[in-house]
C-alpha cells in the first residue's frame, strides 16, 4: 500500500514502536486496530491524572490556568519558555520525578492493582501462551532496543489472559510493566511499557 508523503514519518515512528516491524506488520496491526474517540469526562479525567504526574501542586489549577493560557493565545506562535514562565508564575513548576522516591512504589502498587483487577486464567487453568514468551523475551532483551510492544486480535481470542503472562513474567523479572487498553473493553490492541527500575 502506497503511503501519503505527509504520513511517512508518522508511519515509520509506529513501526519503530512496533519493534521495527515491516511495512505489512505495520498495516495489518492498523488495519485490526479500533481507535476511539474519547469522551469528556474521560478526556478530563486523563488530562487532569498527567498533569498531577508532570506538575506540582493542584491538578486541576494548572487544567484552569492552562485552558485560561490557550484562550488567550489563539492564533500565536507559543514557545515552551513561554508557556512554563505562564505556569511558574502561578507556582506551578515541573515536578521532579526523579527525586520521588516513591515513584517505583507507586509503579508496583499500579502493576500489583491491575494483576488482581481481574482472572487471567480459565477457571484455575492459566494456559501458558506463545505469545507470551515471544513477547517477555523482546521486553527483556538486554540490547534495549524495544520498550513497547502491541498485541493485537479480534475479541475473545485471549489478548487478556497473554497481558497477565506478560506483566507476571515482567514483574518476577524485577520490571516495572505498564500496560494500557487501546479501546473499550475487548479492545483488539493492547500495548505494554517496560522498564528497569535498577
Amino acid at each position: 500500500m502506497r503511503r501519503p508523503p505527509e504520513l511517512t514519518g508518522d508511519f515509520d515512528r509506529f513501526k519503530k514502536g512496533l519493534g521495527a516491524a515491516s511495512d505489512e506488520q505495520a498495516w495489518e496491526t492498523l488495519r485490526h486496530t479500533r481507535w476511539t474517540t474519547l469522551d469528556e469526562r474521560t478526556l478530563g479525567n486523563t488530562i487532569l491524572a498527567l498533569l498531577d504526574a508532570q506538575l506540582t501542586g493542584d491538578p486541576r489549577t494548572a487544567s484552569d490556568a492552562l485552558a485560561t493560557f490557550a484562550q488567550d493565545k489563539i492564533h500565536h506562535h507559543i514557545t515552551p519558555r513561554e508557556l512554563w514562565n505562564f505556569l511558574e508564575g502561578r507556582e506551578i513548576r515541573p515536578a521532579e520525578v526523579a527525586k520521588d522516591k516513591n515513584l517505583i512504589a507507586r509503579a508496583r502498587q499500579c502493576r500489583n492493582d491491575y494483576l488482581h483487577s481481574q482472572a487471567f486464567s480459565i477457571g484455575d487453568l492459566v494456559l501458558p501462551r506463545a505469545e507470551a514468551e515471544t513477547a517477555v523475551t523482546t521486553l527483556l532483551d538486554s540490547s534495549g532496543s524495544t520498550r513497547r510492544i502491541f498485541l493485537v486480535g479480534p475479541a475473545g481470542i485471549g489478548k487478556t489472559g497473554v497481558t497477565g503472562q506478560i506483566v507476571r513474567r515482567i514483574a518476577d523479572a524485577g520490571w516495572i510493566a505498564s500496560t494500557r487498553l487501546s479501546g473499550p473493553p475487548r479492545s483488539v490492541a493492547n500495548s505494554w511499557d517496560a522498564r528497569n527500575p535498577r
